[in-house]
């Protein structure tokens, strides 16, 4: 009898699959495995990009951050969805392998990261992403420097408004984020 598995299971199996090939050197491996993953996602990209949708994703972030400032960003709720969370996590899983295989695909994840957040809400790894999707508008796109530091500028002001550096803590048992509180 077949056992249907959801998500965000699916996403953690993918997600430790992609870290056992990390760490056994064999990023092909790991980028294929979480390509699978993010299938079940509703993202379907090829290990190898054009440069086309990478800048594509990144002017969709542009479009999605508009005219906010950097506390309309802070102030987005948190995100609860646990299969966008899930698809998250195995998006930035993602990131170091592919750093070894392809640039647009790198720049890809940061990109989508960065949307999924501005669109659906604020998570525990927020800063750290935006703060890395400022530096790729910047060093990769072109994108003007007081303009693609506007996300970046948020890292401090976000970590503040979360409990520590908690935001970086998963559960042993469940290897699931644990859901910052904000402070105000």
């Amino acid at each position: 009898m077949a056992r249907s598995v959801g998500t965000v299971q699916q996403c953690a199996v993918a997600r430790r699959l992609v870290n056992l090939h990390t760490m056994l050197g064999d990023g092909e491996s790991a980028v294929a495995v979480a390509l699978r993953g993010l299938q079940r996602s509703g993202i379907d990209w090829s290990a190898h990009p054009s440069q086309t949708e990478a800048r594509l994703e990144c002017e969709r972030f542009w479009a999605l951050l508009g005219d906010r400032t950097i506390e309309d960003i802070l102030d987005l709720p948190l995100m609860r969805d646990p299969e966008t969370l899930a698809t998250l996590d195995l998006l930035t899983k993602l990131s170091l392998p592919a750093e070894y295989i392809d640039e647009n695909l790198v720049a890809l994840s940061i990109c989508r990261v960065a949307n999924l957040s501005l669109d659906r809400g604020n998570n525990q790894a927020a800063p750290v992403n935006y703060a890395a999707m400022g530096m790729l508008a910047s060093a990769r796109f072109g994108r003007s420097r007081s303009r693609a530091e506007r996300p970046s500028e948020s890292t401090d002001l976000a970590s503040a408004r979360f409990v520590g550096p908690q935001h970086l803590l998963r559960s042993a048992e469940t290897d699931q984020c644990r859901c910052p509180r904000r402070m105000r």
